[in-house]
């Protein structure tokens, strides 16, 4: 059986729980898996993963916990329970739909430092479209109450996957989450998941459609006093807002290891912060920004080129 190994230098650990998933985005980046592996790790895999968190109690800082649906796996108060019981800092990556039943959310939450629900909309209308799952919306916005209720402190944040047609709203995406009382989002230009042309033009927003919205959400979080960032978008397209991308953060350039159920085994690699498919241009080649930034999406610039980007000098 594969043994798992520990690089001292990295501290964050991520968890693949589950790639089953009750959405069906077409975005997912987790599709393909999802369909080879359309199943939750299977329960001998709890003794591995509490004994691996036992063993490496101090090495790792923090566990973020993903999936498909991570909370859809039948153990998930166990993982947590466990990373907690061996001092882990733990983040949850989820799409609400546990989280929507309040007894659910009472027992997991105090166990969770940070969760990142994804939000594709500011109706039911525009967020279902997305997930092609009717009644989501409904469970995002029960799970995001339940979360506040029971632990208002917490680190929450919510995360919208940028598209054709939720881009024109996402003003009304932020004014739904501030009235709700979430302070954090993160609009995440979407990751073209695959090179067909006809499904980069239906969904992508063109690079030079992001500064005019950048400048009207982020004078909008100014007043309603939240913090907004940007993902996915090269540095030099939004030159006032570099310093709100997440690809251009320090964090984003760390490494982390991935545990993950491949083939009837749990397995860990080394995984580099990069931007999926991103690529460098020659133009990135003269921007200051160049050893952080993690350039333009390959499917993007394929179809597009790199005239949208203007380098930072």
């Amino acid at each position: 059986m594969h043994t798992l190994k520990k690089s001292k230098q990295i501290k964050r650990l991520e968890i693949m729980l589950s790639y089953a998933c009750t959405n069906n985005c077409d975005f997912c980046l987790e599709a393909d898996n999802r369909a080879q592996e359309n199943l939750s790790l299977q329960p001998f895999a709890l003794n591995r993963i509490t004994a691996f968190f036992k063993k490496n109690s101090g090495k790792y800082s923090s566990l973020f916990i993903t999936g498909g649906e991570p909370t859809l796996y039948p153990y998930f108060f166990d993982v947590l329970y466990a990373a907690k019981s061996h001092g882990f800092e733990v983040h949850l990556n989820t799409n609400g739909v546990m989280l929507s039943s309040y007894s659910f959310a009472a027992k997991v939450v105090p166990f969770i430092d940070e969760i990142v629900i994804s939000m594709h909309g500011h109706n039911a209308g525009l967020h279902d479209s997305h997930t092609n799952n009717p009644g989501s919306f409904k469970k995002v916005i029960g799970a995001l109450r339940n979360i506040l209720d029971i632990n208002p402190r917490i680190n929450l944040l919510t995360n919208s996957v940028v598209t054709k047609y939720n881009f024109p709203y996402l003003k009304d995406i932020i004014i739904g989450l501030h009235n709700l009382g979430v302070k954090r989002v993160l609009f995440s230009n979407m990751v073209p998941v695959t090179a067909n042309k006809k499904f980069i033009m239906e969904y992508t927003v063109r690079l030079s459609k992001w500064e005019k919205k950048a400048h009207l959400i982020f004078n909008l979080a100014q007043i309603l006093k939240m913090n907004i960032r940007i993902f996915g978008v090269p540095s030099c397209v939004l030159p006032d807002f570099s310093g709100n991308i997440d690809d251009c953060s320090a964090e984003a350039n760390e490494q982390y290891d991935r545990m993950e159920y491949k083939k009837g085994s749990l397995r860990l690699r080394k995984i580099n912060r990069s931007t999926p498919m991103a690529a460098k241009t020659r133009l990135c080649r003269v921007c200051k920004k160049n050893n952080f930034c993690k350039g333009i999406f390959r499917p993007y610039y394929k179809l597009y080129g790199d005239s949208e980007l203007k380098p930072i000098k």
